[in-house]
C-alpha cells in the first residue's frame, strides 16, 4: 500500500507516498509520521480517510484501505457555538 499522512504540521512523506504492507497497524504509520514531522501532543487526534473516521488500532487492511490512501490526522474540528 502507498500511504501519505496529512497533518496541519506537514505531510509525511514530504513527497510521494511511503509503501507499507497492508498488515501494518495504522498506529505504526502515525508513529513514523510523528517522528519525521517532530509532532508532540497528538493524544486525542483522530484519523480520517475521505472524511470517514478510521480506528488507528486497526491495520491498514482491517480498516478496509487499499491502493494509495491519504490518512488525515489531527485534532477533531469543534463545532461553532451560538
Amino acid at each position: 500500500m502507498l500511504v501519505t499522512v496529512v497533518t496541519t504540521a506537514g505531510t509525511f512523506p514530504a513527497e510521494g507516498a511511503k509503501r507499507y504492507p497492508a498488515s501494518t497497524p495504522i498506529t505504526q504509520v502515525l508513529a513514523d509520521a510523528a517522528r519525521k514531522l517532530h509532532l508532540t501532543g497528538t493524544e486525542g487526534w483522530v484519523v480520517t480517510v475521505a472524511g470517514h473516521d478510521v480506528s488507528p488500532t486497526q491495520t491498514l487492511a482491517e480498516a478496509g484501505l487499499v491502493g494509495q490512501v491519504a490518512l488525515e490526522w489531527g485534532a477533531r474540528e469543534g463545532g461553532g457555538g451560538a
